[in-house]
């Protein structure tokens, strides 16, 4: 899952969807981010030096590089 505040390039590989970035918690060696998406409620674990802030963004979602947890446990 990828988050940046500028959008990228939409393509069948890699989906790119408007989102609420709400909340940055820099821990260090990653920055976790939580989104808005609609009534979802979605993070992303970005690099430390990722340039991500608040306020509208977009979400992509290149498939060789997304997983998707539910109760914590991986969706396969």
């Amino acid at each position: 899952l990828g988050c940046s505040n500028t959008q990228g390039i939409d393509t069948p590989e890699t989906r790119v969807l408007p989102a609420v970035i709400a909340r940055v918690d820099d821990l260090g060696n990653y920055k976790l981010v939580t989104t808005q998406l609609g009534d979802h409620t979605l993070m992303a674990k970005l690099s430390e030096d990722a340039q991500v802030q608040t306020g509208p963004g977009w979400l992509s979602f290149p498939a060789n590089q997304t997983k998707l947890y539910a109760h914590s446990r991986l969706v396969r």
